[in-house]
């Protein structure tokens, strides 16, 4: 550095270490090159500082998160950062004794962490659902076991927001009395314990009127609680105040209200009584007109609506309407399912208070092992059931049916209607759908003449009734159930798929389990009834046994087929690709009790999951290695990614051999022979993406490992679980041709590879498609079966070339393919 001041210079220098490294050296014309200078120097105050370099330090990026819990386990990770790198350093993840989480409700994958440079790397935790309705906390420490490092935030806080409402439903109302102001709202804790309702609010009246639950106001399991006009607090009315919380087993008193004079606070003939906890969820809405009644949200519908006129006289045969003036309300009696004994809905044991008769109003909650399955007819007044519960009639079933299903984010999820009779227009006005621009109302429904999503508008009227097996799409304002009210499927459904192609549309149809259970997917949950055996293996009314379900954490589709057990939970919807214009069937005897619609892969399968994340988005893809499968497509068996959107960043393989261009999210492969079989990997991703690529394995023969071949730079990169392969787009990738799996005992090289992973296959009668030959100049010869060529070009390898045919017999024929590095010989089949 040069100084002509007084001032003075600091300067940092690295690596002196011995004589000669340091100089300083006076100019011979400090004052310029006009020789202008007075030539002075004064240098004195040297001071040497040694230099100390920083302590390395590892650390949560953040001391806290929070995760919202699902009806099926879900991933999530956990950044830790390594800063100033030294030596290579493990840590240890373990999980704190404070965590209130129990140890069922969650999975860590992840028990310790090498970092070998200045970087971030993610601990894996899977969140299970669990039966409770308490919000939980984990609590992860890390601690260094091997290498220096300073720790920083070395604790995180994962709170897990519980999906499962309270199980508290209001069952009766008073809404039109004698008297003028002796109206109340009762509510039910059907929970199976006590619940804290302190804070909680009922929205009532036209205005609307909120009441507040005051502090330390609690609800025992099968106890009930009324909020009543004028109550005395001892069973009894007057008309001093609106809503005072009464009843004559729980004392609930000094509710803060003012003091009004005589009106109605209920309309006398409609409204609507909304139930929402301190944090602003609904558990139950109830509307009500002249008599009918419909559960909104929440829990249930009320079990009772009583309107007593000025006659003091009511239909209501379990309704002591005399008693009222100067009498208290007429508790509810409500039955409710406990499965202590078994499925069978005639055991009196499984009851809360005995078999239901005709009269009972009947509560199914979520969370148990056993559900009802009735064998003979049944009449009732009405059922409730709770989010993932299950019912199956194997008779007549009478009475009305509540279907709630918990919609746990603001996200888009597919629906269909487990009941017959829900009003799609009273839906939309009552389930607090998101609204969209124009018009359009958070309820999709998918067309593929279009091919195009479909939105319900505003103002909509006449619309009639959800269809049986019909899916839609929907969005909401808010957190919370979403109800389905009419009465139960006791029948077979059929409904129409169609194949649009030739109007330019697609094949895809969006359908959904019409009953309140479960229902078979695919064989091996069921071997004889399942969706796939009766509309693909039965009827060849699918153009590939794939169904396609949306998955909302991951904003991408995932793919079930007959590699797993699947059983597709009440009020849900999915896609099917059809093979023509065909009926679509579900069956009674499809249905099915579970307590969750996870995947049930075989055990001890062979398998490689890969999985590409670009830091915001994550997609993966499966291989399976099963007896019996081919490295040709196996419908059934092979899957390929949902094609009824476009897919602008995806993973995916194609098949070995003979792969017609199909994206497979799911290939299936022999177990057998892994060494030899090379599987192209494409990636949609646009210019400037940068991706991280990793795998994880299992039951994969001893010694080999996974090996990702990129043709980009020529390399190979070992996917395990410390190894991944990171690469960011200079162009956009759309296709195959560049990335290839390779399962190996050893390393690999560039030229053992070379023609090894090269796919050749008719994409269509006119057109052969070479894939993996990359930056190679490359001869084609096509030969028929007697030797005659028919065919002679070269192209430069582009990972992905197609050959215009000419117009060939049907037959069979042999393709030579010649690079410097060798040839290649493939059969293909014309069948035009």
């Amino acid at each position: 550095p040069y100084n002509n001041t007084e001032e003075g210079i600091t300067t940092t220098i690295n690596g002196i270490n011995q004589a000669g490294d340091f100089v300083i050296r006076v100019a011979n014309d400090i004052g310029g090159s006009s020789g202008g200078g007075d030539n002075r120097v004064a240098i004195d105050n040297i001071i040497w500082t040694a230099y100390s370099p920083s302590t390395p330090t590892i650390s949560f990026d953040l001391s806290a998160s929070s995760e919202t819990e699902t009806d099926a386990t879900f991933n999530t990770s956990i950044p830790i950062t390594l800063s100033n790198h030294d030596t290579d350093v493990t840590i240890s993840v373990t999980v704190d004794g404070s965590s209130t989480a129990e140890t069922s409700d969650y999975t860590l994958n992840t028990s310790s962490l090498v970092f070998d440079a200045d970087e971030t790397l993610s601990v894996s935790l899977d969140i299970n659902d669990d039966a409770d309705s308490d919000n939980e906390a984990i609590v992860l420490n890390i601690a260094v076991i091997s290498g220096t490092a300073d720790t920083g935030t070395s604790q995180h806080t994962i709170t897990i927001i519980d999906d499962d409402l309270p199980q508290i439903v209001i069952t009766e109302i008073m809404y039109n009395s004698s008297g003028t102001d002796d109206e109340w709202i009762e509510i039910f804790n059907a929970n199976g314990a006590s619940v804290d309702i302190s804070n909680w609010t009922i929205d009532y009246g036209s205005s609307p009127t909120t009441f507040t639950f005051p502090e330390s106001t609690t609800i025992a399991d099968g106890e009930y609680i009324t909020i009543a006009c004028g109550s005395n607090g001892d069973g009894t009315f007057n008309n001093d105040n609106p809503f005072t919380p009464d009843q004559n087993n729980l004392s609930v008193t000094n509710a803060n209200v003012a003091t009004t004079s005589s009106t109605n606070y209920l309309g006398n003939s409609s409204g609507t009584i909304t139930l929402k906890s301190s944090g602003g969820s609904t558990i139950d809405a109830v509307i009500y007109d002249d008599g009918e009644v419909s559960s909104t949200d929440g829990n249930g519908p009320s079990y009772e609506i009583i309107d007593v006129t000025a006659s003091n006289t009511s239909t209501d045969s379990n309704w002591q309407a005399s008693a009222f003036n100067g009498g208290s309300p007429k508790k509810v009696s409500t039955t409710t399912w406990l499965g202590s004994t078994n499925n069978d809905w005639d055991i009196s044991t499984n009851w809360s208070t005995g078999i239901p008769n005709s009269n009972s109003d009947i509560l199914i909650p979520n969370g148990l092992i056993n559900y009802p399955t009735a064998s003979g007819a049944v009449t009732m007044n009405s059922v409730t059931m709770n989010s993932g519960a299950s019912v199956i009639a194997q008779s007549t079933f009478s009475g009305t049916m509540v279907y709630n299903r918990n919609i746990p984010t603001t996200n888009w999820y597919l629906i269909s209607s487990p009941v017959v009779g829900q009003d799609i227009d009273m839906f939309v006005a009552t389930e607090g759908l998101a609204s969209g621009t124009g018009n359009n109302i958070g309820l999709g429904d998918y067309n593929n003449t279009t091919p195009e999503w479909e939105y319900y508008q505003n103002g909509t009227s006449g619309t009639g009734d959800f269809i049986s097996g019909d899916g839609r799409a929907v969005l909401l304002t808010a957190t919370g159930n979403i109800t389905f009210t009419g009465t139960l499927n006791t029948s077979d459904v059929d409904i129409s798929i169609t194949d649009a192609t030739e109007s330019g549309g697609n094949t895809f149809n969006l359908v959904g389990n019409p009953y309140p259970s479960f229902i078979t997917a695919n064989n091996n949950a069921d071997a004889t009834n399942d969706i796939l055996k009766v509309n693909d293996i039965d009827n060849d009314y699918l153009a590939e046994s794939t169904l396609w379900f949306w998955n909302q954490a991951t904003n991408s589709y995932d793919l079930v087929n007959q590699t797993s057990s699947f059983f597709i939970a009440p009020g849900q919807a999915f896609f099917v690709s059809a093979s023509g214009n065909h009926p679509f069937s579900f069956t009674e005897a499809m249905q099915s009790h579970q307590t969750s619609d996870t995947f049930k892969s075989s055990d001890n399968r062979p398998e490689i999951n890969l999985v590409m994340t670009n830091g915001a988005d994550e997609r993966d893809a499966d291989i399976y290695y099963i007896d019996g499968t081919t490295t040709s497509f196996d419908n059934g068996y092979d899957s390929s990614i949902f094609g009824g959107v476009t897919n602008e960043f995806a993973i995916y393989t194609q098949a070995v051999a003979n792969g017609t261009g199909r994206y497979l999210g799911i290939q299936s492969l022999p177990n057998n022979d892994f060494e030899n079989m090379v599987i192209p990997v494409g990636i949609n991703a646009t210019s400037g993406t940068e991706i991280i690529i990793s795998a994880t394995s299992a039951n994969l023969p001893t010694g080999i490992h996974v090996y990702l071949e990129d043709k980009d730079d020529n390399s190979f990169t070992l996917l395990d679980d410390s190894s991944t392969f990171q690469t960011t787009f200079t162009n956009t990738s759309n296709g195959v041709g560049r990335f290839f799996i390779h399962t190996k005992t050893q390393p690999l090289s560039t030229d053992q590879a070379e023609l090894n992973n090269v796919s050749i296959y008719l994409s269509d009668d006119n057109s052969l498609r070479i894939v993996g030959v990359q930056q190679v100049d490359t001869q084609v010869h096509i030969y028929s079966i007697l030797g005659k060529q028919v065919v002679s070009t070269s192209f430069e390898g582009a990972g992905v070339n197609d050959i215009l045919l000419p117009n060939l017999s049907m037959g069979i024929y042999m393709v030579q393919l010649k690079t410097k590095n060798g040839n290649l010989n493939k059969k293909i089949i014309i069948q035009q």
